[in-house]
């Protein structure tokens, strides 16, 4: 039976560095290994037929409860990815938010995403990836504390969740000064490290 994955996040899962993000490197690893899967989600992805869910929203406004069961080629996804940008973080720190502020608002939206997408399908398998940080050189450099800040409580909050939501570790082996396409965005070389680090942590089946 042909697994079906739904990437879900920002919009870096569309890298502007070429048409391919780390879920098409994710693919041709997954086929390369044998498993058949697809793609599924309410947006087109660059490479036919692969589906995906990549907005430049806020966690608050994805709008899984349409997404999951609108999903195409085939509804209901028997594993979602789960994997964030600067877009909330950014908000809350040019809005004054302190970094203890910022750290209890975006565990508050993702843990409230995650119990969204399991409201509407209990027994998707959902893994929960960090985020990768702003380029250390580049302009919202400054983002990093809050980002690192994030991420240091993202195992214990899919860890909540028991045996339906794994966490997965992208930062390992990313070099953050070289695989960007722009200040945080990743690059190819970016995108191929994050679909290696979720292959490693089992992505989709761990």
């Amino acid at each position: 039976m042909t697994m079906r994955i739904m990437t879900l996040g920002d919009d870096q899962i569309t890298t502007n560095a070429s048409p391919l993000s780390y879920q098409e490197y994710l693919y041709r690893r997954l086929v390369s290994q044998n498993y058949d899967v697809t793609f599924v989600g309410t947006v087109a992805g660059p490479i036919s037929p692969l589906q995906r869910e990549g907005h430049a929203f806020s966690i608050p406004a994805f709008a899984v409860e349409d997404y999951i069961p609108k999903a195409t080629p085939s509804p209901w996804p028997d594993v979602i990815v789960w994997n964030g940008g600067i877009n909330d973080i950014l908000a809350l720190v040019t809005g004054g938010a302190s970094l203890a502020l910022s750290n209890a608002t975006m565990m508050s939206r993702l843990d409230a995403l995650l119990a969204r997408i399991f409201r509407v399908a209990p027994t998707t398998r959902v893994f929960v990836s960090n985020m990768i940080l702003a380029k250390d050189n580049g302009a919202f450099n400054f983002l990093n504390p809050f980002i690192a800040g994030f991420n240091a409580l993202i195992p214990n909050i899919v860890m909540a969740y028991g045996a339906r939501a794994s966490f997965v570790d992208i930062l390992a082996g990313y070099d953050t000064t070289n695989m960007y396409s722009d200040l945080y965005r990743p690059n190819a070389a970016g995108a191929q490290r994050i679909a290696r680090s979720m292959r490693d942590y089992g992505v989709p089946d761990a």
